[in-house]
């Protein structure tokens, strides 16, 4: 089934459906990816009562990625995007032949071979597929021009025969060979797109290509884009092209110069990685070095393409070994290693480390969201102005001490930012949760000078939600009935006349306290709830939203876990074994869920003691009978030699470990307990 977003509507709302969640799913979250778009508009289709695109959560660390990837964009040449983008030139074309020209040669046609045809791959992204040309294709002069990505092309001309025999040539040269716009083979692709860059000079086209070849692609390169996807990566780095594009327009373009200085820091930084971890020898050698200059011996951090914060890590540690990769790099000792190409220049030195704060902020935001059960939804919007405040001093800083390409970087980071800070209103459950924080309320909007109408938007859908799915759930206790006195008139019964039971708005009661500095908001509603200080039904609104995940990466990475479990000498396990590895390993990622002690004797102990009679080459208990048999026989031979000291005593034997049924019945046992507790706990 093809992953469009209506199929992956259908198969989530399965899911759903077999857990018995459908009527309780209050959002989505996940990735950007357009299909997910799509998904999340089908959705409500299958199931009325879900919110489609108002309860849709965009993963903020998806967000941050894309805002690491737009802000390394102006360090790479427009040879490293991935896009669809294809760069053609001109060549002169096949005339094709009219109905008259095959009528009056058609026996010459009958009569002669057809011509040969040259079979050749069409490059860079259309390799693999092939085209075929005529033999009489007229050859090309080609002239390339640094500054265009098409290249012009002359011909020879063509002058026909007078004579009768050479009429179809004649009609044909009539006809023209025009021209036709074919890819550039890769090596002039990259050579167009190094151009585009101000890159020409052929030593350094050289120096960018030795450099690339030095980089190569790392399986985690090759790992990290299959998990994402061919199509989610060229869709995010069309988005980030775009992007990119809007701020050369803005500030201008960076001179040839800084190009060749970001580009080339780049590229230095992620090949010297590639080269110590592929090296033990030169790994070694930098270890010597880290020593002689005193440098702390740490290892070059390899960066993956698609995993943008990594980038921002490998430049950061190679800042931090600048002494020790000058030593390697410079000194006539280790000239054998041929390093020479990855000599940092004094601007490339100075930019890596400019870049460091920037790279530090963004990791230092996927870090503290990356802990297990976070991010919450109510942390996004704190998280987006926090980044968007230290990137706008950079971008705004027209004074000089910050370099143009970091400029471009920030401003760059600061469209993606403002583009997804705004998909936010699309969605309810933002603004929702922010108002449910006791430590945020409507007062942090009025902090961030937000505009009073959005103020009081913020507010009026929290008190739609509560009046539409929580207040009708509101139980209203009765009045305790006083008993009747013996006499005609009663007091009581005129009540109604001056007072009405009313439903207290909790909505109103809570935005006017103060706000309260806490870390936890749900472990803040539940002792609340405890104290009996509010309303359920509005403790249990303000923890439906506040508990709603702002990342899809849990998931992820239960799903690359699952793929890992399968490999060249696991691929016979069933969908039910892998799924009882994954449950086991989430099990130990839960701190105090089982203990090692409780491993041992539930699970290990428990192995062991079943396999003896479960396992191979044991059959329907046969296993256990022999082995029984054999204990007992044991046992009246040791009576009988008990009281004699005939020699020392055997060592026992170790027990055997079985294998069969008892891993599989012990784990579905711990699995359905695990589920019927989580049930409760919830």
């Amino acid at each position: 089934m093809s992953h469009t977003g209506e199929n992956l509507a259908i198969e989530m709302v399965k899911v759903m459906d077999n857990y018995g969640l459908s009527e309780k799913w209050l959002a989505c979250a996940g990735d950007n990816a357009s299909n997910n778009d799509t998904m999340t508009d089908h959705i409500p289709e299958l199931v009325p009562s879900h919110g489609g695109q108002t309860t849709r959560i965009r993963c903020i660390l998806h967000v941050i990625n894309l805002v690491a990837q737009a802000f390394f964009r102006p360090f790479e040449s427009a040879a490293d995007v991935e896009t669809p983008k294809t760069r053609t030139k001109t060549r002169a074309k096949a005339a094709k032949k009219t109905s008259n020209n095959r009528k009056r040669g058609a026996a010459k046609q009958n009569s002669q071979r057809a011509p040969k045809k040259r079979r050749t791959l069409l490059p860079d992204r259309f390799e693999g597929e092939e085209m075929e040309l005529d033999e009489n294709t007229h050859p090309t002069t080609t002239i390339p021009t640094p500054t265009t990505t098409t290249t012009t092309t002359t011909t020879a001309s063509n002058e026909s025969d007078e004579d009768s025999d050479s009429s179809e040539d004649e009609d044909s040269s009539d006809d023209g060979f025009g021209l036709e716009e074919v890819p550039l083979t890769r090596e002039e692709a990259e050579s167009a797109a190094l151009a585009e860059d101000g890159i020409t000079d052929a030593n350094n086209v050289a120096t960018y290509r030795q450099l690339v070849e030095a980089a190569g692609v790392s399986d985690e390169d090759v790992a990290a884009a299959a998990e994402m996807g061919g199509a989610a990566v060229q869709e995010q780095a069309a988005e980030v092209e775009k992007i990119n594009n809007k701020t050369i327009k803005k500030l201008g373009p960076l001179s040839a110069e800084e190009k060749k200085t970001g580009v080339f820091m780049f590229k230095k930084v992620k090949a010297f990685a590639t080269l110590m971890k592929k090296s033990d020898t030169k790994s070694t050698h930098l270890k010597d070095c880290c020593k002689h200059t005193d440098t702390k011996i740490l290892k070059p951090v390899t960066a993956v393409k698609t995993r943008w914060n990594t980038i921002g890590d490998a430049i950061a540690r190679h800042v931090v070994l600048k002494q020790a990769i000058i030593r390697l790099t410079t000194h006539a000792k280790y000239e054998k290693l041929k390093l020479e190409r990855l000599i940092m220049k004094t601007k490339e030195w100075l930019l890596a480390e400019e870049v460091g704060p920037y790279s530090k902020v963004l990791k230092d935001c996927t870090v503290s969201l990356s802990v297990k059960n976070q991010p919450l939804v109510h942390q996004v919007i704190p998280v987006i102005d926090y980044l968007t405040e230290k990137f706008a001093a950079a971008a705004d800083d027209d004074s000089g001490q910050t370099s143009l390409i970091i400029r471009h970087g920030a401003v760059n980071g600061i469209s993606v930012l403002n583009t997804y800070y705004s998909k936010t209103d699309d969605s309810v459950m933002y603004r929702v949760a922010m108002n449910l924080h006791p430590k945020y309320k409507l007062e942090y909007f009025k902090a961030k000078k937000w505009k009073k109408k959005w103020i009081r938007e913020a507010e009026k859908i929290v008190r739609e939600i509560w009046a539409r799915d929580y207040l009708p759930k509101v139980v209203v206790k009765k009045a305790v009935q006083q008993p009747q006195a013996p006499y005609e008139f009663n007091i009581g019964d005129y009540a109604h006349l001056t007072s009405t039971v009313a439903v207290p708005d909790p909505i109103t009661r809570y935005l006017a306290e103060p706000v309260v500095n806490i870390a936890d908001p749900l472990a803040y509603w539940d002792g609340q709830l405890k104290a009996g200080l509010w309303e359920y039904q509005f403790v249990k609104m303000a923890k439906d939203y506040l508990s709603a995940p702002a990342s899809s990466v849990d998931v992820e990475r239960a799903f690359s876990l699952s793929g890992r479990i399968v490999s060249p000498l696991r691929s016979s396990l069933s969908d039910k074994h892998i799924r009882m590895c994954v449950l086991l390993n989430s099990w130990f990622t839960i701190p105090g869920l089982i203990s090692e002690e409780e491993f041992e004797q539930t699970l290990v102990e428990g192995w062991r003691r079943e396999g003896k009679g479960t396992g191979r080459g044991n059959g329907n208990g046969k296993g256990k009978e022999k082995e029984n048999e054999k204990t007992k026989a044991k046992e009246k031979g040791k009576a009988k030699d008990d009281g004699k000291g005939k020699g020392p005593k055997a060592k026992p034997k170790p027990k055997p470990r079985g294998k069969g049924k008892s891993l599989d019945s012990t784990l579905e046992d711990d699995e359905s307990s695990a589920v019927s507790g989580s049930e409760s706990d919830s």
